[in-house]
């Protein structure tokens, strides 16, 4: 089924990659364009998804050179990764292209809609938040987020080789259910620069993009797993309350919480992801 997605999409494929990016880039497909922003599964994550909806839309996958199995030479720096992905779609004109980002990749997606009013049509962001750790718990502010991202960077960045590849596959356990997935998302971050992977997840940790959210004025959908929430005793109610919480500063949002899909909805069920997103576009 994997080798049968993957023909779909080389069918039309077109690569793009420029020298001294943060970003490469893969194009398929004809019709409206969407931008897809991988995380740190990289597009071996979305391959299944890109072959549905290239069907019938002109999908751009784009992946961050470093966190998507790919090697880097720069630092991840927010603002130019974010500049080069404005370049790329600036570049080939996409008009009001549909925006989609998860994890790290919807992370990227917030702040490029919140800081680009009107240049996108819509946004979808799969399982990513304007402040993760406000979803954990909600009083967190950002000074307590900033020191306890510092002692993430350093608890991590000092584990030895070994134990930093048992760290990422006992967490990729709670992203994925299959065990096959489990094991090419793993290849792909342990083939990541291991820096930039831990940059990548301290920004995440240590900012709160809430305050930009009323910028943003396309229309959202967020697609949430509430299986790590429920892990930690939360109710679904519970559950929905810090969702909205997380969202009600976009004046135009819809949201819809999986009950038992992991972190990676488009691998645990792409059905429902994919039936929510093209009611959505």
């Amino acid at each position: 089924m994997k080798s049968i997605a993957l023909s779909l999409i080389l069918l039309s494929i077109c690569l793009w990659a420029k020298p001294n990016s943060t970003i490469q880039a893969v194009k398929s497909g004809t019709g409206k364009p969407i931008v897809i922003i991988a995380g740190f599964g990289g597009d071996y994550a979305w391959r299944a998804t890109v072959s549905d909806l290239s069907a019938e839309y002109e999908v751009h996958i784009i992946s961050v050179k470093g966190v998507s199995g790919h090697t880097s030479s720069s630092k991840i720096v927010m603002e130019r990764i974010t500049d080069d992905i404005l370049d790329y779609i600036k570049a080939r004109s996409l008009e009001n292209p549909i925006l989609i980002g998860h994890s790290f990749g919807g992370f990227l997606a917030i702040k490029l809609a919140s800081a680009n009013k009107g240049l996108f049509g819509k946004l979808v962001v799969v399982d990513s938040y304007p402040f993760m750790l406000a979803m954990m718990n909600p009083a967190v502010t950002q000074e307590i987020a900033a020191q306890q991202t510092a002692i993430y960077r350093t608890q991590i960045s000092e584990l030895p080789q070994a134990h930093y590849e048992a760290f990422w596959a006992g967490n990729i356990d709670n992203m994925v259910t299959s065990t096959e997935e489990q094991n090419e998302i793993c290849k792909v971050v342990l083939a990541s620069d291991r820096l930039a992977i831990i940059d990548a997840q301290c920004a995440m940790l240590a900012t709160d993009l809430r305050p930009a959210l009323p910028n943003l004025s396309c229309p959202t959908l967020a697609l949430c797993s509430a299986f790590n929430y429920q892990k930690i005793g939360l109710n679904a109610k519970a559950v929905a309350f810090r969702v909205d919480e997380q969202f009600h500063g976009i004046s135009n949002c819809t949201t819809f919480i999986h009950p038992s899909a992991k972190h990676f909805i488009m691998l645990d069920d792409r059905a429902w992801m994919i039936e929510k997103i093209k009611q959505f576009i």
